[in-house]
């Protein structure tokens, strides 16, 4: 047997069901035969969009990221 995988998501809102549903199976065809437990932080800095991690893995689509990789560009080409 398998242990639980920990998902965590980070938005700005609460996702919606459909949303934890797209994700959830998302994460389970990647990692098949594993149970997933998804938690959701409520994190208003991340302004939007969406921050997931799954074990060490992190995909971070945040517009507060966006914004900062944008400004250190900008500062770099001064």
């Amino acid at each position: 047997m398998k242990s639980t995988l920990i998902v965590t998501t980070t938005s700005a809102v609460a996702l919606t069901p459909q949303q934890v549903k797209k994700i959830t199976q998302a994460v389970e065809n990647k990692n098949k035969g594993r149970k997933i437990e998804l938690k959701q932080i409520i994190d208003l800095s991340v302004i939007g969009g969406l921050k997931i991690t799954v074990g060490s893995q992190e995909i971070d689509a945040t517009v507060y990221t966006k914004l900062e990789k944008l400004h250190l560009q900008l500062k770099s080409s001064l």
